[in-house]
Parts: C-alpha cells; structure tokens; sequence
C-alpha cells in the first residue's frame, strides 16, 4: 500500500506487484487519484508534457474518471501480465524485469 499527497493530488496505491516465473514484474495495483484535474497543468508546468498536449489529456482524463462514479477521482488498475504493462486502457509497454528474491 501506499498513499501520497501533494498538494492538491492524493494518490492511494493498493496492490502487488512480483517476479512471474520469465522474471518479468506480474500483479495488479488498484490506482486512486483524487484531485486528478490538477495533474495536466502540472505535468505542463514541470515540463513532462507539451502545453498542447494538456487539453487532450485533460479530455481524455475526464473521461476515465467519469467511469468511476466520482468525477473527481481517477480509479485506475496498474496491470503487470505476460510481460506486458497497461495502466487503465492505456498500454504502456513492456513489463520491467525483477531480479528474484533471495531468502
């Protein structure tokens, strides 16, 4: 579990995440994001996106949170399968590689 708060953002992350039997990172994080509208112009603001990218991102946003019943709160699953990751609908690549754990 984890939970951070910034500013306006507050984020709780519930989940697991470990080494499938390839060695890639498998497992489910439940994502909540409240005070999501806040992220777009802050993403523009600390440079990670181009400011013309901030209103599709901001419709796109608004969309997925309409899915959870609060539209002002962003409830996402982070999903590690098949050496894949997505977050939501939206794929992200590969999953990383875990090193094993050592006893």
């Amino acid at each position: 579990d984890a939970h951070l708060n910034w500013a306006e953002l507050k984020l709780t992350a519930i989940g697991n995440i470990a080494s499938d039997a390839q060695g890639f990172a498998a497992g489910e994080i439940d994502l909540h994001l409240q005070g999501w509208q806040k992220l777009p112009p802050l993403l523009v603001a600390m440079g990670m996106i181009q400011p013309q990218m901030q209103q599709p991102i901001t419709g796109m946003l608004t969309g997925l949170a309409g899915e959870s019943g609060d539209p002002a709160a962003l409830d996402m699953k982070l999903i590690a399968k098949d050496g894949q990751m997505t977050l939501g609908p939206l794929p992200l690549g590969p999953a990383p590689m875990m090193a094993p754990l050592v006893n």
